[in-house]
This record gives C-alpha cells, structure tokens and sequence, in this order.
C-alpha cells in the first residue's frame, strides 16, 4: 500500500509539468518591467503585479473559455505578443500584439505570407514566439510539418526561415557562454 501511495503522490506531482508540456498550456510566466511593475501571464489572463497589489489587464479567453494563453512575450517595453489557443497541438491560434504595454491588443496575421511559402498547411498553428533581440523573433509553426518564419524588425514584416516535414519544431535554446542557438524539437 505504501508503495502504491507514493507512486500516486509521484504522479500527481508530474502531471501538471507533462500537461503544460503536452498541451501547450502557459503557466505563471513573469516579466519585470519596471522595480514597481512585473507582468503575470497566466493560463488565462494576463495581470499586473505592483505595490497595491495584483489586477487583471487582460482576459484573452472570456469569449472562449476553452483557449488559453499558450506563449507571452515581453520582446521590449513597448512590444508585446501573446499567442492564444486550444490545448492541443496543430490546433489553429491566434497572435495578438500591443504596442501600448498591454493597454490595447490586435490579432496579428502579418506572418501569413512567410509561413504560406513554405508549403505546409498548418501555418496558422503557432507553437511558440521567441525574441531574440529587441527586434528580431523567431516563430515556430505547424505540427506534422513544421517550419519556422524570423521578422528583423519587430515583427513588422516576416520571412520564411525552412521548414521540415518530419519534424515539430518547438524554439530555440541559447548557450551564452559560446554565444551559440540550438534549434529543439521532437521527430514526427
């Protein structure tokens, strides 16, 4: 019994980390903007975390309980994107910017083009946006074929990076100490 009891405290442990991961769900992700001012990105909302307390800034999901936030980016101060979706992988989504600290956001489709010239019809299935600088991001899109876009400026304008069919790209991991990216992902 004592056995059967830890293995059940050992899952249930395990599950929320392999259910964020396996379905793309954000959970608690901070940003400091300012010593008085961080930003909570939620599973479902984003807040405002200051002195007088936590407020709410923005529920992405109140029109569609079943999506969450499945990435937020802080890319700078004045340029921020939030990717909202269903749970599950391949599902479509939708990228939202502001350009106002959170003030006002727009759904965001300027990345349709690029992610159409690399031949995969899932290019409205965003698995992550990553910054790699103040202006430069790297989208990662699609499930069975998988590709990614790159914008220099913002993500103002964006440019087909490659793309892969066997492969279900997830972000990139950056080693400073060699100043080096590693593309990550899973096969199939």
């Amino acid at each position: 019994m004592r056995t059967l009891s830890l293995v059940f405290l050992l899952l249930t442990i395990a599950l929320p980390g392999f259910a964020q991961r396996e379905f793309n769900v954000n959970d608690s992700t901070f940003y400091v903007l300012n010593t008085y001012t961080t930003v909570v990105a939620g599973a479902r909302q984003l807040y405002l975390l200051t002195p007088g307390g936590l407020q709410t800034l923005r529920d992405f999901t109140a029109d569609h309980p079943d999506q969450y936030i499945r990435d937020f980016d802080l890319v700078r101060p004045d340029l921020w994107y939030t990717v909202i979706g269903k749970p599950t992988v391949g599902d479509s989504t939708t990228l939202y910017r502001s350009t106002d600290r959170g003030a006002s956001w727009a759904s965001d489709t300027s990345f349709y083009s690029a992610t159409r010239q690399g031949g995969t019809g899932e290019f409205y299935s965003i698995n992550q946006l990553q910054a790699l600088g103040s202006d430069t991001l790297a989208l990662f899109v699609g499930y069975y074929e998988s590709q990614l876009a790159y914008s220099l400026d913002g993500g103002q304008t964006w440019a087909h990076w490659f793309n892969n069919l066997i492969a279900h790209y997830l972000g990139l991991y950056h080693c400073p100490d060699r100043d080096e990216y590693y593309l990550y992902g899973l096969v199939g």
